[in-house]
């Protein structure tokens, strides 16, 4: 006789042993306590996360005929011919249909031809649809009559983990129940319940891992426990190596010490780690997410103090992180786990996977060897000389764009724009300026210009308007703009450090 799966031994069999779906089991409860049953419910979720559990045990209590209460709770009793039936998959009004099998409409139809039957065993006759979202066009439209008018004691539990590919018509007609993928915690702890009970031998940092590589799924986690437990030998305890070993996952150590030699920008010996790992036999695909998950928490332990002893990350681990978090910026992390998620992409539909992931440590580690923009700007910034403003500077307004330029340093913007924008030079000469409007200027203009003038400088200056004109300062002012911005000592060095890099767009900053 075949050996059930531990998945399907622990299955839960009611709400009670349900994990992790609070908020699930306490509407589902009061319904059914309270018999204000929904003709519909739609149940999504991640894989193994108890969707068709979910489905079969609300069958199995509604169709209960001695239903017990656990601290407000239904309970089947699992005695009467109705639990018996649906334990066995045998019940006559619990009828589970595959979709991805079944996606025609006339399945759809049989199924709508049934429902006009009474239930023959229990209360309800139950239809549980399981990959909801795999039905076709057709068979969701035959399907929709029948759920904008159902029968008393027809129910439709739909499950699906795609539920944006179910039509928002059937959606609508349905009480919705997004499943929540467990926490690390929980599967942890569902994990020892069921070593104990089957004296599987395990440590702790086993189960954190086996934990982890479940991502939520109850069902996963089992299976994974499961496997390791039939490799490893009889008296010998479930460990981090040896759940290493049957994955074929790199150890943590291997991922963190790779990523390490990346962020330093030693290219050489990231590619050796690599080849040793490959010629183990160890998945790339598996290398690469390892990688990608170490560059994220990174970047989660430099902008958060506290996520390293908040996480529910192992003590090695936590020191690993430490120290890989004290030796590279936010910038230098942030552009490594794109090329490494790029280089994933590339590499699954890669003919030569190998040659694509070293091409992705090799740009990832020059990457990592240029300096962070931020650095190039502080660097600029201490090395360009500080001006400060004395007479000599004030006083050298040998054109009229040095003047212009004068307000926009004193923040008077809105006079720079009337300056640069509104008026055209005929002559400029010191102190004596003649100009011709172009727009309608605002009243008090010049004297307002007059007067800043003669506070900044300590001279008197005078504004005459005539009707000799020349060329608007705008456009003389952008090209020489351009050109000063260009040559000025912060961009040259930011250029510098950054070969190949030109200006492509100038944006002034707002005064405040």
């Amino acid at each position: 006789m075949l050996r059930q799966p531990l998945a399907n031994k622990y299955r839960p069999r009611n709400f009670v042993q349900l994990k992790g779906q609070n908020i699930l089991v306490k509407i589902l409860s009061n319904a059914i306590t309270s018999n204000k049953i929904a003709n519909a419910y739609l149940i999504t979720g991640i894989r193994g996360v108890g969707k068709t559990t979910t489905a079969r045990i609300v069958a199995k209590t509604l169709n209960c005929s001695d239903i017990q209460l656990e601290n407000g709770i239904p309970v089947p009793c699992e005695k009467c011919s109705n639990c018996t039936s649906a334990n066995n998959f045998s019940h006559p009004d619990i009828l589970e249909i595959d979709a991805a099998s079944k996606t025609g409409v006339n399945d759809i139809r049989e199924i709508i031809d049934n429902a006009k039957y009474k239930p023959l065993l229990g209360k309800y006759k139950v239809y549980i649809i399981d990959e909801m979202h795999m039905l076709s066009n057709s068979a969701f439209n035959a399907l929709l009559k029948t759920l904008e008018e159902p029968p008393a004691d027809v129910l439709f539990v739909f499950a699906t983990t795609e539920a944006h590919k179910i039509p928002a018509t059937i959606i609508s007609r349905c009480q919705r129940f997004d499943l929540a993928r467990l926490s690390l915690q929980e599967i942890i702890n569902n994990l020892k319940e069921i070593s104990s009970k089957e004296n599987i031998l395990y440590d702790e940092e086993s189960l954190t891992l086996l934990a982890k590589f479940s991502e939520g799924s109850v069902r996963d986690s089992i299976s994974l426990l499961e496997t390791i437990n039939l490799y490893k030998k009889n008296n010998e305890p479930i460990s981090v190596n040896l759940i290493n070993e049957v994955l074929g996952v790199p150890e943590i150590d291997t991922s963190y010490k790779l990523l390490m030699h990346i962020v330093s920008g030693e290219a050489e010996h990231a590619l050796a780690i690599l080849t040793q790992l490959y010629d183990q036999g160890t998945e790339l695909a598996l290398i690469m997410e390892e990688l990608i998950s170490v560059a994220n928490k990174t970047s989660k332990a430099l902008i958060s103090k506290n996520f390293i002893d908040n996480s529910s990350l192992m003590d090695h681990e936590k020191k690993l992180l430490t120290h890989l978090k004290n030796t590279c910026d936010i910038t230098n992390i942030t552009n490594i786990w794109k090329i490494l998620f790029n280089g994933l992409t590339e590499l699954k539909i890669s003919s030569h996977p190998i040659g694509v992931f070293e091409m992705a440590i090799i740009r990832a580690c020059h990457i990592s060897k240029l300096p962070s923009l931020d650095s190039v700007m502080r660097k600029a910034m201490m090395s360009t000389p500080t001006t400060t403003k004395t007479n000599s500077t004030i006083t050298s307004l040998s054109s009229f764009k040095d003047l212009a330029s004068l307000f926009y340093k004193n923040k008077e913007i809105i006079l720079y724009k009337y300056l640069t924008e509104n008026i055209r030079v005929s002559s400029y000469q010191r102190n004596r300026i003649e100009v011709e409007s172009l727009k309608g200027l605002p009243d008090n203009f010049f004297q307002n210009v007059t007067s800043l003038l003669k506070q900044w400088t300590g001279e008197k200056w005078e504004i005459i308007l005539n009707n000799t004109s020349q060329e608007t300062l705008q456009k003389t002012l952008k090209e020489q703009e351009v050109h000063d911005i260009a040559n000025h000592d912060m961009v040259l060095e930011v250029q510098k450090a950054f070969p190949g890099s030109k200006i492509d767009k100038i944006t002034k900053i707002k005064a405040h």
